[in-house]
């Protein structure tokens, strides 16, 4: 017999099954004899048949809808329905995964049976363009020293790697008789850390012994540049170097009618 404080049903003296009846028990006097009251609870389960007896109907069996796109499983113990956990990749670059990627992922989810996910995935990587709005800078002034050009600035803004490269306008001339010897040269500098992306490139030389002479154009600066904390400063630098004689005009670094100083960047990997 169940020792529960709620249970009804109790032992005589003899032994025997007794029910004892409480006016506000389970099991109380009714019209026709004992009468079993039975909750109204929402939950509840137990009804009394046709014949006055307690019926406790047996639980409908669990079933799972067979459609083809219903992933919930009938197990030993109970019903199944596997989670699915979205996980980025792990691990160091170029593995690891970020904001500062290049390439961005599109998810687009169609509700239905079964709902579908369709990902894809476009190539972003960073990238700049920028023109040298200025006039050349007069590099016979201060010959043999570097000469920043701060209008050639760029940001290159998160980790990677980086394809860098500028069109250098430059003009170098000799009006006198005598001649000159001397060359220009250009360098990118990473302001942020204070380290040179490029050696030093001679842009232009003039061998101009016993005469006048004149030059001037565009060259091509390039490099490929690892940037490890970001964002960096990237800036061109100029200088003039005279050997022989005294050049009468050294400039570069700036925008005419003939072309542009341009800085160009572009991550390529991550």
């Amino acid at each position: 017999m169940s020792e529960d404080p709620g249970n009804a049903l109790a032992t005589d003296e003899q032994g025997c099954l007794l029910v004892p009846t409480d006016p506000t028990g389970p099991v109380r006097p009714g019209p026709g004899g004992l009468t079993v009251c039975l909750s109204q609870a929402a939950g509840q389960t137990a009804v009394l048949d046709d014949d006055g007896c307690l019926l406790v109907p047996e639980p409908t069996p669990l079933t799972a809808d067979p459609a083809a796109c219903n992933s919930a499983q009938i197990t030993d113990d109970g019903l199944l329905v596997p989670r699915t956990d979205l996980v980025g990749v792990v691990g160091t670059a170029p593995a690891a995964t970020g904001t500062n990627r290049s390439v961005d992922i599109d998810v687009v989810e169609t509700a239905g049976c079964p709902t579908v996910w369709t990902v894809g995935a476009r190539l972003t990587p960073a990238s700049g363009f920028k023109n040298v709005e200025r006039g050349y800078a007069d590099l016979l002034a201060v010959a043999g020293t570097k000469v920043p050009i701060p209008e050639s600035d760029i940001v290159l803004p998160e980790p990677g790697v980086y394809h860098i490269d500028s069109d250098v306008r430059f003009e170098l001339a000799c009006d006198l008789d005598a001649g000159a010897d001397g060359y220009i040269v250009a360098n990118l500098n990473d302001e942020t850390a204070g380290t040179l992306l490029t050696s030093f490139t001679e842009i232009v030389a003039m061998q101009a012994r016993g005469r006048r002479d004149h030059k001037g154009g565009t060259t091509h600066l390039m490099t490929e540049y690892v940037v490890t904390t970001a964002p960096r400063t990237i800036r061109l630098y100029l200088a003039l170097y005279q050997r022989n004689g005294a050049m009468t005009r050294a400039a570069a670094g700036g925008t005419d009618s003939n072309g542009a100083t341009r800085m160009r960047w572009l991550k390529i990997r991550d």
